[in-house]
């Protein structure tokens, strides 16, 4: 199967996976130009999760980040230790604490699996997502039985 990012910059070829959607670019929504404009050269350069970065979601589990689903993008504070993450909201007033681990791929050079898990105060949400040349996409659910799609954008 070939998976379509339009973060990556290339497609990927993955084995034993069902069925992905693509995720396509973001038109004409106001965060996207603000948080793109400081943020999409560098976002081919994520060497690791030490950093700050823009969580963005949707409201609908399709593939796709569309402000039609209610598109948002709260700033997150990520550590990177040995492969466990570690994060919180940057700026925001939210408690909400961020763990997780990245998987390589053995069969494809620079592929991660990614997976999030967020806590607050009994509320839990889960991101699981893949990692290639530097871009990050996925899709998540929390335990309201919200889901969508997110992406991961350094700021």
């Amino acid at each position: 199967m070939i998976l379509t990012c339009p973060l990556f910059s290339q497609e990927v070829e993955i084995e034993e996976i069902t069925e992905l959607s693509t995720i396509e670019e973001l038109e004409d929504a106001p965060i996207i130009e603000q948080v793109r404009k400081s943020s999409v050269e560098r976002s081919s350069n994520i060497r690791t999760m030490n950093g700050r970065f823009y969580l963005r979601i949707d409201s609908r589990l399709d593939g796709e980040l569309s402000q039609a689903q209610n598109l948002r993008a709260f700033p997150i504070q990520f550590r990177e230790i040995e492969g466990t993450l570690f994060g919180h909201y940057d700026g925001i007033s939210n408690d909400s604490e961020f763990t997780g681990t990245m998987v390589p791929s053995s069969r494809v050079s620079g592929l991660r699996l990614l997976n999030i898990k967020q806590i607050d105060q009994g509320y839990q949400a889960f991101f699981t997502g893949i990692w290639h040349e530097g871009k990050i996409c996925g899709t998540y659910i929390n335990v309201a039985g919200a889901s969508g799609d997110f992406e991961l954008i350094p700021r």
